[in-house]
Order: C-alpha cells, then structure tokens, then sequence
C-alpha cells in the first residue's frame, strides 16, 4: 500500500512538472495568471462508549448497556482556480501549483468489555460506525475567448 507521504510526494511532482511544462503560447500574449496553493489539513476524530466492566460479587445479573458510537469527518479544498475572458484574442498562459497533505485518522469503538469475577451478567453496546470524505479540487482553469464582434457570455 503506497504511504500518504509518498501520494502526496508524487503528487506535488506532478504539479510542479506540470506547471513547468506548459508550451508556450504562440500569437499576441496579454499576461497571465500563476497561483500557488500550499495546503495541509490534520484531523484526528474518534467516539468511544467501550472499555466497560462489570465485575465483583453481584447477587443478580448484573447489566450494562451502550449507545452506538459514530464518527464523521468531511474534508474539502479549494483552490488555484482561473476564469480568463478576453475579447481581443490574446492568449493568456494560466498555471497553477497545488500541494496538498491531507492526514485524517478516524475510528469508533464500543469493544474492550469485561464481564469479570463471579459475576453473572451481561454487556451490550450499540454499533461502531466511521465515516470519512475528502475532497480535494485544485488548479482549475477556464478560459473563454471571444471574436472582435462583441460577444458577450
């Protein structure tokens, strides 16, 4: 299984090849635009309604009983994103470099129960459920030109 480290290296290589790489644009060059975005989200979550223990010298059966635990987590990114109109027929050169590191640890327990000593009784929890979304939409760029005629979007 490839490390975060590693996806996270291979693509900001990508992004800088990318960026670096672009043709030259022939005709009438009217500027540009470059952005870079440097991004790094760390999320640590997590419910718990276990370790619970039932122990000693319980006459009657002893119960305990838990709630479900539930976690979730949404990540999401925006950046480096470009919208060009121009109504002279320039070309205009857009480029963009994103780094992105998204660490997200996520985990639900209801388990590490004990029923112990002469006890007769019982332990029911609820269910563990965890969820997590990332989303990560970056170096999008949109260029409209348009003809001498005066259009218009």
């Amino acid at each position: 299984m490839i490390s975060t480290k590693k996806l996270v290296t291979i693509g900001a290589a990508a992004a800088i090849f990318a960026a670096t790489a672009v043709p030259a644009f022939a005709g009438r060059s009217h500027g540009g635009q470059f952005n870079f975005a440097g991004i790094r989200n760390s999320v640590v979550a997590g419910s718990n309604t276990g370790n619970n223990n039932v122990g000693g010298e319980v006459d009657h059966g002893a119960k305990t009983s838990t709630g479900d635990a539930s976690t979730g987590v949404l990540v999401s990114n925006l950046a480096n994103k470009n919208v060009n109109v121009s109504s002279c027929g320039c070309k205009n050169s857009q480029k963009n470099v994103a780094l992105i590191g998204n660490d997200v640890v996520a985990g639900s327990n209801t388990g590490n129960n004990n029923v112990g000593g002469e006890v007769e009784g019982s332990i029911s929890t609820g269910d563990a459920t965890t969820g997590v979304v990332v989303s990560n939409i970056v170096n999008k760029n949109v260029s409209v030109g348009l003809s001498d005629g005066g259009s218009s979007l």
